[in-house]
């Protein structure tokens, strides 16, 4: 279990992403090809670990999708108005949702520190699409690159990602860094196609948790 909790504990603080010519987006679907360069993660854990992410967006709204071994589904549902990340985790046909406002956030990444951003002039191609580079490096003197790209919008980006927030663009290729464990997110394909506002409803048959109570159930404290 200790992967799910892993991941369940990277989704709440990093909460909660072709055409042959570019063009400026801010409604559609983005695959993500989700990888673990230089993790420490046993063959058992990783094959419970997910390799795909889908995401869609439309104006100030997205909605992650991943799947798990055993079962397991999470949905992450951002309203960037309300300022508001809806965590939906499916177990076996256990649905649990629990909300984190942003205050939530900034409190659970606290530990994480601050970061430090500094964009470069270099640029890499990624679904079809030209991003920029960026360096983040985190307080304890770590750096990590951050791809993102300017001609996908959406209204309040960055707010939930801390070390997104100094980034003026929607991130394609990225790594998240969470207790020994990096998850690396890389776009495979993004298309403007219009998204029903149903897939940023919560479900009626989720119970509603407290994210203590989420911890607990995960062996968290």
């Amino acid at each position: 279990m200790k992967s799910i909790k892993q991941l369940f504990i990277a989704l709440l603080t990093a909460v909660v992403l072709p055409a042959a010519a570019q063009k400026t987006i801010n409604e559609g679907k983005l695959v993500f090809e989700i990888s673990y360069p230089n993790s420490d993660i046993p063959d058992q854990q990783m094959a419970m670990m997910p390799t795909e992410m889908v995401m869609y967006i439309k104006k100030d709204k997205s909605r992650m999708e991943m799947s798990m071994g055993m079962g397991m589904t999470t949905v992450v549902i951002t309203d960037n108005k309300a300022r508001v990340a809806t965590t939906l985790m499916d177990v076996m046909g256990n649905k649990i949702a629990t909300k984190s406002t942003e205050a939530d956030i900034e409190k659970q990444s606290a530990e994480q520190g601050n970061f430090k951003v500094q964009v470069t002039d270099e640029t890499k191609t990624i679904a079809g699409y030209t991003c920029k580079k960026a360096v983040v490096t985190d307080s304890e003197g770590e750096t990590s690159d951050i791809y993102f790209c300017e001609d996908i919008k959406m209204e309040g980006e960055n707010w939930a990602q801390k070390q997104f927030k100094d980034i003026k663009g929607f991130p394609l290729m990225y790594t998240m860094k969470q207790r020994g464990m990096n998850m690396q997110m890389t776009a495979t394909k993004i298309s403007a196609e219009k998204v029903d506002d149903s897939k940023f409803a919560i479900p009626a048959d989720y119970k509603e948790m407290t994210q203590e109570e989420m911890r607990k159930m995960f062996g968290g404290r």
